[in-house]
């Protein structure tokens, strides 16, 4: 499945507010955002960023639009990995809105962004690497 996609089981997508000035790229892992009026999202701009998370899905939000398609927990999204995470591992966001290993004892709770499952195109749990797509699934599930 392409990045930003969603699985159609406990599917969780609401239209939310974001900056008119910022597009949202299809796949990002996005955080709120009290600069926006009325409050939005914007995608993560913060290696191990707090939540709450969404992910921007079905299409890239682009400039001249104030809304976007978030999937929130539990929803399966495909995002695309910002390193070497293990399957089952929790994930964290980095600086550009992609998945990166959280660090059990040594990152918070609050950080997690959701669970990996496997990388695109895989049926069974594997590592993935630097910039292959994979199956997150949001919250703590």
């Amino acid at each position: 499945m392409p990045k930003g996609s969603t699985e159609p089981f406990n599917l969780n997508v609401k239209t939310q507010n974001k900056a008119t000035n910022a597009q949202l790229a299809i796949g990002s892992i996005c955080i709120r955002s009290t600069a926006i009026t009325p409050n939005g999202w914007k995608v993560a701009d913060a290696a191990g960023a707090d939540g709450p998370f969404c992910a921007s899905v079905n299409q890239t939000a682009d400039t001249t639009n104030p809304a976007f398609s978030a999937a929130f927990a539990p929803s399966e999204v495909m995002l695309e990995a910002g390193g070497t995470i293990q399957p089952g591992s929790y994930v964290k966001t980095d600086a550009t809105g992609k998945a990166v290993a959280h660090v059990t004892g040594t990152d918070t709770e609050v950080k997690i962004v959701g669970r990996y499952i496997t990388k695109e195109g895989e049926n069974i749990p594997v590592a993935c690497a630097n910039a292959d797509i994979i199956k997150v699934r949001l919250g703590m599930g």
